[in-house]
């Protein structure tokens, strides 16, 4: 795999999103490594499955979302925040790195 990943599984709620990951990782070649699901933070992930390394882009502003796709920028209250580092622990392996991401 390029730079040494034997797996990658990308999540997002947004299942546009999902598609066209399946579609990138086909187009690319990675298919057969890149699992791409339709999930909330790690509610699709299956039953001891860890990582060495977690990359997320949250969403970054404590506002509410009316939709599918405000929800991407607004967090209302951080909730998704508070989720995302009160359950990380139990997909992180030991010595993992989560590597935290925004684009404004």
């Amino acid at each position: 795999m390029y730079k040494g990943a034997s797996k990658v599984v990308a999540v997002d709620t947004n299942p546009a999103a999902v598609r066209a990951t399946k579609q990138n990782a086909k187009n690319h070649g990675f298919s057969k490594i890149i699992d791409a699901r339709c999930s909330n933070l790690f509610s699709q992930l299956h039953t001891g499955e860890t990582f060495d390394v977690i990359t997320v882009n949250l969403p970054y502003r404590n506002k509410h979302a009316k939709d599918l796709v405000e929800a991407s920028f607004w967090d209302t209250g951080f909730k998704t925040y508070k989720r995302f580092f009160s359950e990380v622990g139990k997909y992180l392996n030991h010595n993992g790195r989560i590597y935290l991401a925004q684009a404004n």
